[in-house]
């Protein structure tokens, strides 16, 4: 399959498809300002005539991955592999996969308006790219010589015994090329295997600290009262399609009265300003206010659920410290607003408490989940609405040697797996060993890594930096070597469980398109080609493998005959089986159970088997955690998501800029939110020109005067303020991630940044 396009050619085609889709979450009278603006621009092309075609894969762009069908003009059935799917052509359209068992025909902003980042010939990195020369650019080379620098790297480092002082860091929710990059790290001698942090992190610890491990998700099915603890629930929590739907679904059941919705939140979200109740708590101290539900219900005699144990030591060390009036004191919540919640909660027969910061991208302090685990646990929610994910059955990596240097990011398994914290620190120290080599694959940290300048002054003290990217971002343009990786619409590629899915769901995207003057490979195919020329264990451990569709084949062999894939039972046949994924897009066994906890611990035995210190270290407690010099730096800063902004690898396109709100992006420039009171007391305007300084950094933004923002605070969207792409997307606003000032939890050493602190500085 081979097409040409350029900027100005068939790239903009596709905006005309993307304004007239229906299922979508933006709201209709922006798309409709989105058709009328398209079509005044005179050198908009027009598509050819020709056949129309549909073809479903899924859309890894967005953390969750809407199950998607392109629409194609002149395609072609594919062979071998492909047989019976239809690729090629021009691709025109991106709209929902109604069969997908998690997005169920609705997609997502980012994904609806993919096609734009594919087509744009100005963000995409073309071919490979190596710094050279006194001034230190990027120059292209070709693919020959890229790889040879690559294997001469690591079998440099390999032949000296430092094969451990290579990191490999990878997007958060990845599939088999995440766990294909952590088993080639092994394999080569190294255990520095990282992925960008997840509010998925903190869920994990937590389930690690009290329920035996797993992975938590959240069971919408049949609820009757529902409580978010800082969830964006419309703001994209998790699968974005997926926490809209369930939200849809608790408002419109025409059988039945809406589902009570109560939001937690410190801001006036689009989710807290929909809910039935918005509880207007402080930032960063969701824990509390769930530890003082845990106080009522406890006091008011309730039956305990079976399986929870430590019962006794909780209401006696724990308990007493949050009452109605101290919870009050320490969230900002009403003593009379708790025991009225507590009250609903208890009267419900199937409560789900669901909780995080936004669209799930920030992880919390482990307290806080652990605090949410012990609220759903008396509830009797533990296993019924908040439950244990049953794993996906793939197949098991063949064994490999297992690295014996320590991590050098500090990593506290079970409690965490990886900390791009660590690894800054790591880099910056050189303790407890230099970090030699850098693999970056599809990840963005120089933009999107929490207290983003850190990072980037870290990539300067590594020796060898080596970028996959699809496009040239900020993180590409600090690499020393950049190796093009194909758009998810070009190449193999699949999703496990999206964060949050209470059934294991997996998801395949198949090549569609392949562009002449893109010379792109898959990252798998390239470790595939390093393993073999390093040799030893390396290529022992690829064995079989000569592509990396034959690693994803492999994997998937232990799914035949189990679940379902597309409408109809998973065929028993290998062939049989691996043809309908591929035509299918995507497997799913929403009848599976849910990993049972034997025990849910009110008192840890892995905190206490960690050495956690002090009579309350071992149990779910309030810990705040300081963001800085509150003398010096007056105000805390409260990051926020929205469903318009990408995050992490992926820029947000023309089309989304295009929908943004007024009072968020106007120009170049950004807002952030203040309260009228607080703005009054600094002598602010609503527009006027501001500094927010903070430990790590300073960035210039305009102030909007708003209700939706508590007095004291100061809330900033994440997304914005890109210095690389095209002029679209750079120079669009400032990127708050420059200013957070992070902070590592005390037990779990996860990133957290719930109160960073800022001073407000007229510019």
């Amino acid at each position: 399959m081979a097409n040409g396009f350029n900027r100005r050619g068939s790239v903009q085609l596709i905006l005309g498809g993307v304004a007239g889709i229906h299922a979508t979450p933006v709201v209709w009278k922006m798309m409709d300002d989105v058709a009328i603006w398209t079509q005044n621009w005179a050198w908009v092309p027009r598509p050819k005539d020709g056949d129309v075609a549909w073809t479903t894969t899924y859309s890894p762009i967005c953390r969750g991955g809407c199950g998607v069908r392109i629409r194609l003009v002149n395609s072609f059935e594919g062979e071998g592999d492909l047989g019976g799917v239809q690729v090629g052509g021009l691709g025109v359209k991106v709209d929902g996969d109604p069969n997908h068992p998690v997005t169920k025909g609705g997609v997502c902003p980012t994904c609806l308006s993919s096609l734009q980042l594919m087509y744009d010939e100005a963000i995409r990195v073309t071919k490979p790219l190596a710094r050279m020369g006194k001034a230190g650019q990027l120059v292209p080379i070709g693919w020959d010589d890229a790889l040879n620098r690559l294997v001469a790297a690591l079998k440099e480092l390999r032949d000296k015994g430092q094969a451990h002082t290579v990191a490999a860091l990878t997007r958060a929710g990845g599939g088999t090329l995440e766990a294909f990059v952590e088993y080639f790290l092994a394999a080569y001698g190294s255990p520095n295997f990282l992925r960008m942090p997840s509010g998925q992190d903190s869920w994990d610890a937590a389930a690690a600290a009290m329920l035996g491990g797993g992975s938590l998700g959240f069971n919408f099915e049949n609820v009757d009262f529902v409580l978010s603890l800082g969830a964006g629930l419309l703001e994209g929590f998790g699968d974005e399609v997926w926490s809209r739907r369930n939200y849809a679904a608790l408002r419109r059941l025409p059988e039945k009265p809406n589902v009570p919705f109560w939001m937690a939140d410190s801001r006036a979200s689009n989710t807290a300003s929909a809910a039935d109740k918005w509880l207007a708590v402080k930032p960063g101290t969701e824990g509390a206010l769930a530890l003082g539900l845990c106080h009522l219900l406890v006091k008011a005699g309730g039956k305990i659920p079976a399986g929870v144990s430590g019962l006794g030591e909780f209401k006696q060390k724990v308990l007493p410290r949050y009452s109605p009036d101290k919870v009050a004191a320490i969230t900002g919540v009403k003593a009379a607003d708790l025991a009225a919640l507590a009250e609903k909660l208890q009267k419900a027969d199937r409560p789900l408490v669901i909780w995080g910061r936004g669209k799930g991208n920030q992880p919390d302090g482990l307290y806080d989940s652990m605090a949410a685990v012990a609220l759903s646990a008396l509830l009797g929610a533990v296993g019924r609405t908040v439950v244990k994910v049953p794993e996906l059955p793939l197949t098991k990596w063949p064994q490999t040697k297992t690295p014996t240097q320590p991590r050098l990011d500090g990593a506290r398994p079970p409690l965490s797996r990886w900390r791009i914290n660590g690894l800054v620190e790591a880099a910056g120290q050189g303790k407890p060993y230099p970090l030699n080599l850098l693999m970056i694959f599809g990840a963005n940290p120089a933009f999107a890594a929490p207290q983003a300048p850190a990072f980037r002054a870290a990539l300067k003290k590594i020796k060898t930096v080596v970028c996959f990217s699809t496009f040239l971002d900020e993180t590409a343009l600090a690499a020393d070597l950049v190796l093009p990786a194909p758009f998810y619409l070009e190449t193999w590629n699949d999703a496990y469980t999206p964060m949050g899915v209470p059934f294991p769901v997996y998801s395949l995207g198949a090549p569609l398109f392949r562009f002449k003057n893109i010379k792109s490979k898959n990252p798998g195919d390239v470790l595939l080609l390093v393993a073999r020329k390093l040799g030893g264990d390396v290529e022992a451990g690829v064995k079989g493998w000569k592509k990396f569709e034959d690693v994803i084949k492999f994997r998937v062999k232990g799914m035949v005959g189990k679940g379902k894939v597309g409408p109809s039972a998973a065929p028993g046949d290998v062939k049989k089986f691996w043809k309908a994924l591929v035509q299918n897009g995507f497997w799913a066994d929403e009848a599976a159970k849910p990993a049972k906890a034997a025990r849910i611990e009110l008192v840890s035995p892995v905190l206490k088997k960690l050495g956690a210190q002090g009579p309350l270290a071992a149990m779910p407690h309030y810990a705040p955690i300081k963001g800085g010099d509150g003398k010096k730096y007056p105000f805390v800063l409260v990051p926020y998501e929205l469903s318009s902004l990408s995050e992490d690898g992926v820029p947000f396109s023309p089309f989304m800029t295009k929908i943004m709100d007024d009072h968020l992006l106007r120009g170049h420039e950004s807002f952030v939110e203040i309260n009228p009171a607080t703005g009054h007391k600094l002598g602010l305007g609503w527009g006027d020109r501001v500094y927010l300084e903070g430990p790590s950094g300073k960035i210039k933004v305009r102030v909007d005067l708003t209700e939706r923002a508590q007095p004291g605070y100061v809330f900033a969207p994440v997304g914005l303020g890109h210095t690389a792409f095209d002029e679209f997307i750079r120079g669009k606003g400032a990127n708050t991630l420059d200013v957070v000032m992070v902070s590592s939890d005390p037990l779990s050493g996860l990133p957290v940044w719930p109160t960073s602190r800022v001073k407000v500085v007229k510019a």
